[in-house]
């Protein structure tokens, strides 16, 4: 919905994007599903689920923040994103939280003091096939997302 707001359609859409997506694999819910209106799209109205395991990551929920910031400027850039996931592991929190725009972290920091219950109890330990998902990331930064051939049922209809 940048256009509503004057923003140009370009890759932060995307980062956008990538934001929804993270959010919906680590809460099985759509970041909007209680709020789907265009308003509460734009002006990035979600909230993270605090009572949810996922929500004890720190850093998980600050880069959910960062991707759907309501202002394209204050969202990475692809390239820096994957940087970003690929050493999230090695990276404190205070220093992948102070690299963010000053309105992500003031939103954090609005979170934080809202749901005060939340406390990081560690990383969450990534899946064995996470080098796939790195992959498929990397092919889309660098804009050569693998074309899926039809299937021969696709074909025929």
């Amino acid at each position: 919905l940048n256009y509503r707001k004057g923003y140009a359609i370009d890759q932060k859409v995307d980062v956008w994007m990538l934001g929804c997506i993270l959010y919906t694999l680590a809460f099985y819910r759509h970041p909007f599903q209680d709020n789907a209106t265009a308003m509460a799209i734009c002006n990035a109205k979600y909230f993270i689920p605090f009572e949810h395991p996922m929500a004890r990551s720190q850093k998980l929920c600050a880069i959910v923040h960062w991707a759907l910031a309501a202002d394209p400027k204050d969202r990475p850039t692809s390239a820096h994103l994957l940087e970003v996931l690929k050493n999230i592991a090695k990276t404190p929190y205070e220093e992948l939280w102070g690299s963010m725009p000053s309105t992500v972290r003031e939103k954090i920091q609005g979170f934080d003091k809202l749901y005060s219950k939340r406390r990081d109890t560690g990383d969450i330990q990534l899946p064995a096939d996470i080098g796939a998902a790195v992959s498929a990331a990397k092919a889309v930064a660098a804009g050569e997302a693998p074309r899926r051939q039809p299937s021969a049922k696709a074909s025929r209809a």
